[in-house]
């Protein structure tokens, strides 16, 4: 039996196979308190997003926010924002566990900003949009 492990750091990750890969693949997502850079991101993100709902119930906002997601990924159809939707759908429904929010914004930020920059332009423009219709 051969193992092979590597650390990844979040780029480009080819895993060497002889003729076929038999076995499979376990990923181990690290924890953002092991990323500093993410986690500073997301709290400036929920932070943000406090003082924009001041008032308000953010329990109420939140599902909101993830509607505008949800549709802005319907409409622009960009692939790589494919893995957002369980948890857009579940902060949406009101089943996504509150507590765990840092990660996901740290995980949705982590995949927006591998986007290229056009189709960050595009989500920033239509995000700001929505979010100014009220």
């Amino acid at each position: 039996m051969t193992v092979w492990k590597k650390v990844h750091t979040g780029n480009t990750l080819d895993i060497p196979t002889v003729e076929c890969l038999v076995g499979g693949v376990a990923i181990q997502m690290s924890s953002i308190a092991n990323t500093k850079e993410e986690q500073s991101d997301a709290d400036k993100l929920i932070e943000t997003l406090r003082d924009m709902t001041l008032g308000l119930d953010i329990r109420k906002v939140l599902p909101k926010i993830a509607e505008i997601g949800l549709r802005i990924i319907e409409e622009t159809e960009i692939p790589e924002l494919f893995q957002l939707l369980d948890t857009l759908v579940s902060l949406s429904d009101g089943t996504l566990d509150l507590n765990q929010l840092q990660l996901h914004v740290a995980m949705g930020m982590e995949v927006v900003n591998r986007l290229h920059t056009d189709n960050k332009n595009e989500l920033s423009a239509r995000l700001r949009s929505r979010l100014s219709r009220g």
